[in-house]
């Protein structure tokens, strides 16, 4: 493992180099289609022929658009973000990796904050309704694998 100070977006290295790339909630942040391809097009490059590019990113959930929350803006921070459908995610992953998994994570389900559980029994909740369809939609999270 190597850090490296660089724009993430344009950080090139060798092709067909790594076996394993990870993002986690970076993907968000890149603030345009054009720029998250370039992106996923330098991550493809640069991973061997059997691959993986695995990748946590905000996810416009249930409770989000419920309440009407925009899926882009500015933190307060000055940090653009964009939270993404999984449709979203498929249509830009599948321009560059062709088998992907996707899935929600990090589920938090209504008035669960309010009951004040700790953050084990709120990890359990998770967990379970991340294998729940429909109710794995309040999913804080996307979890993506995409493979070469």
């Amino acid at each position: 493992v190597g850090l490296v100070l660089s724009d993430s977006v344009n950080l090139v290295t060798r092709k067909n180099f790594f076996d394993r790339a990870f993002s986690f909630q970076f993907y968000e942040h890149i603030p345009s289609r054009e720029r998250r391809d370039i992106f996923l097009k330098n991550v493809f490059e640069t991973l061997k022929s059997s691959g993986e590019f695995i990748s946590t990113i905000y996810h416009q959930d249930l409770r989000r658009i419920v309440k009407k929350e925009p899926k882009e803006g500015f933190h307060k921070n000055g940090i653009f973000y964009h939270y993404f459908t999984e449709k979203e995610i498929r249509r830009e992953f599948f321009c560059f990796f062709k088998d992907i998994e996707v899935s929600f994570i990090d589920i938090t389900l209504p008035l669960e904050v309010r009951l004040n559980l700790s953050k084990k029994v709120g990890g359990w909740i998770s967990e379970f309704f991340e294998r729940i369809p429909f109710l794995n939609k309040f999913g804080h999270l996307i979890f993506v694998k995409g493979k070469k």
